[in-house]
């Protein structure tokens, strides 16, 4: 089967957009009195994105873009967990403009990530107009389009962040810091601890079949992912004939927002829904609309992943990571696509913020290229995906012996300079494009 993953179009409409919002749920809350201000709608009749923008405007941030939208599920406890999101604080968080992540625990949920006005955000917060290089960024959390959540937080820089309000954690909580406040919040979710680095995922999977018209569809196909402005709910993916005359769909949960997180080999589709570690990779059967889950893929304790599947639809690869103050820990898996001979082939600590992302395999799967990405870290915790396709550096690795051999060096520059294109029959040569030259092979070996 050929086939190949494209992204929908997206249709960008430059709006004005002047709300009155009726008060939040919290009672006793004051609402901002600022005179409503014009914002700029980049998705104009998607309800998820026009929310977002009211929540926005109504505590008086102008957005200046959108960074990042992506599907995830919440945890079922709010408690802090080493590792892991800390969806506790940014409850805490929301609470502060009558919203709550609580109710919604263990459900899907949309985040949307907005560049701020950086004067809108001094205006909340006198001090932070010390920060003088600081871009500033906003979280809404929506579910089927309504918000739950939200929060502020510096682009490039640690720490908890602020409410939507500009009013920090203990001034939220009352708290007099946040240990005293950890302390509380930790025992009223108490949990079994559990070392997220020991744990062994298993080799399960939850078959099911999806809603589906593509029983009797021909092939080749083009596989299409709709864009945020054509999602619908439930989304789905699409098959189409190259010529565009016919087509047919296929509903799983979880269709992923972009192709970056989904792969065709043969008549099936890989994708996972979010970048976050705890997502399991699914397997869609084009033909049959077969779902599969590949639960020993997750690793909870994790913060970001990526996966990549074997041209011969065989093994798969997948790594994930974590990340400290400064630092960052990275580790790569290999198995069978039934869950069989897991081994850990990578395990990388780093005094800096980078990410093994798997790039290509070769034709004959007996060997592997990936790079090490530069991540973007948010004031709050969460890791921003980085833009994929690009790189500063490639590496070999032996899938049978684990050996690992420079292709590329690593350049120490945070952007990215080369696209791989692809990688020769029998696994020698790749072939890049660099912004300077019109294309280049490099020997692999």
């Amino acid at each position: 089967m050929m086939a190949r993953i494209l992204n929908g179009s997206l249709l960008l409409l430059s709006l004005l957009l002047a709300l009155l919002l009726a008060a939040c749920g919290s009672s006793g809350m004051k609402l901002p009195t600022a005179t409503p201000m014009p914002i700029v709608i980049e998705c104009a009749g998607d309800p998820t994105c026009v929310n977002a923008f009211a929540l926005l405007e109504l505590w008086g941030l102008t957005s200046l873009g959108e960074i990042q939208r992506q599907v995830v599920r919440l945890p079922d406890s709010l408690r802090i967990v080493e590792g892991e999101p800390p969806w506790g604080i940014r409850d805490a968080l929301s609470t502060d403009v009558g919203l709550s992540l609580e109710p919604y625990l263990s459900q899907d949920v949309t985040l949307m990530r907005f560049r701020v006005a950086r004067e809108d955000v001094v205006d909340l917060r006198d001090e932070l107009a010390s920060m003088a290089d600081a871009e500033f960024a906003a979280t809404v959390v929506l579910h089927q389009d309504e918000p739950i959540g939200g929060w502020l937080y510096a682009l490039e820089a640690t720490g908890v962040g602020w409410s939507l309000r500009g009013r920090t954690l203990e001034e939220v909580t009352g708290y007099p810091n946040y240990p005293s406040w950890l302390a509380q919040h930790q025992a009223a979710w108490p949990v079994e601890s559990q070392d997220a680095a020991s744990r062994t995922p298993t080799p399960t999977s939850v078959p099911s079949v999806v809603p589906s018209d593509c029983a009797g569809f021909g092939r080749p196909a083009l596989v299409l992912i709709p864009s945020p402005a054509q999602r619908t709910d439930p989304a789905s993916f699409t098959l189409t004939s190259p010529d565009g005359d016919a087509r047919c769909t296929l509903t799983p949960a979880g269709v992923p927002w972009s192709s970056e997180r989904c792969q065709v080999v043969g008549e099936h589709i890989y994708y996972r829904s979010d970048i976050t570690a705890a997502e399991a990779t699914h397997v869609l059967d084009a033909r049959s609309g077969t779902l599969e889950r590949l639960d020993f893929t997750r690793a909870p304790g994790y913060q970001y992943g990526d996966f990549l599947v074997s041209p011969g639809g065989d093994r798969i690869a997948w790594s994930v990571g974590q990340t400290g103050v400064g630092t960052s820990r990275s580790t790569l898996f290999l198995a069978r696509v039934d869950g069989s001979e897991q081994r850990k082939v990578l395990d990388e600590h780093y005094d800096d913020l980078y990410h093994i992302l798997l790039v290509a395999w070769t034709p004959a799967g007996d060997a592997l290229f990936f790079a090490r990405r530069w991540l973007v870290v948010e004031g709050n915790g969460g890791v921003l995906p980085t833009f994929q396709g690009r790189y500063g550096n490639l590496y070999r690795l032996d899938v049978e012996t684990g050996e690992v051999s420079t292709v590329i060096p690593l350049d120490e520059r945070p952007d990215c300079w080369f696209c791989v294109a692809d990688v020769s029959p029998d696994g020698r040569w790749v072939a890049y494009h660099h912004d300077d030259e019109d294309g280049t092979l490099v020997s692999s070996q």
